[in-house]
């Protein structure tokens, strides 16, 4: 009987092992997961995306596909995700943390669940350094404004819509009958749907006039820089947030 008693609770144990090793190969494939969704969300900076639910889209899409070969059973985890993010802040950081519960199910003790707790932080690329800059660095009474890499006009307000694009998701046989907000049709991107057949979701922005195959796209992405007024070359104001003899042309290729 002692040897019966032994061999199970070697059993147990053994069964015990084999599922917190994969239970660690979840946490790794999360945090990843994590981590390359709040990277995209961090570039684009759609501060929402945690309201829209967009995140726990992605999230479950990243860890669905990358703990395939786990050979992890529904029933065995027993995952329940709760969800804390932090719009970014005056700091210009996304905070994002995930909590949740997995433990097993054993049939004499029930369910073994432990509760744990998953952070992501990610700097917005505000075209801002984070660096405390040398006060001599910066002219105080020369005007700074904000350029984007390939755009034409040039942003008095970090705050601009056109520099926050609201990005939404919308299924690729009804695009043909959005308008955005100038009332202009969706054309396909020239970088992400060359060659690409309209189908399954797209991505599309209020203010733009393209409609992409893939969330991080270059053309959805914005790289911000803060330089002098003087140094903006010919770029002429935005229609929104600078004069009001700009033309809209920063929407373009968007």
């Amino acid at each position: 009987m002692e040897a019966s008693f032994a061999m199970s609770l070697f059993l147990l144990t053994i069964c015990l092992l084999f599922y917190f090793f994969h239970l660690m190969e979840f946490q790794i494939e999360l945090q990843f997961a994590m981590e390359e969704t709040v990277r995209a969300e961090a570039i684009s900076q759609t501060s929402s995306f945690l309201e829209k639910g967009s995140f726990w889209g992605q999230i479950e899409k990243e860890v669905t596909k990358t703990t395939k070969g786990l050979r992890i059973s529904p029933g065995s985890l027993k995952v329940v995700y709760n969800a804390e993010g932090a719009l970014p802040s005056e700091e210009d950081f996304l905070n994002v943390s995930v909590y949740y519960q997995a433990g097993p199910e054993l049939l004499l003790f029930g369910p073994l669940k432990g509760t744990y707790a998953q952070r992501c932080r990610r700097r917005c690329w505000t075209g801002q350094s984070s660096v405390v800059q040398d006060s001599t660095e910066y002219d105080e009474t020369e005007e700074y404004v904000y350029i984007t890499q390939n755009g034409t006009v040039y942003h008095r307000k970090r705050e601009c819509t056109y520099l926050k694009l609201s990005i939404r998701s919308v299924a690729g046989n009804s695009v043909s009958g959005l308008r955005n907000e100038e009332g202009s049709k969706y054309r396909p991107c020239e970088r992400c749907m060359k060659d690409a057949l309209m189908t399954g979701t797209v991505y599309i922005t209020d203010t733009g006039n393209r409609y992409h195959r893939t969330r991080n796209c270059s053309g959805l992405n914005r790289w911000i820089m803060k330089v002098p007024l003087s140094q903006v070359g010919g770029k002429g104001p935005c229609s929104r947030c600078g004069a009001n003899t700009s033309k809209l042309e920063n929407s373009k290729n968007i």
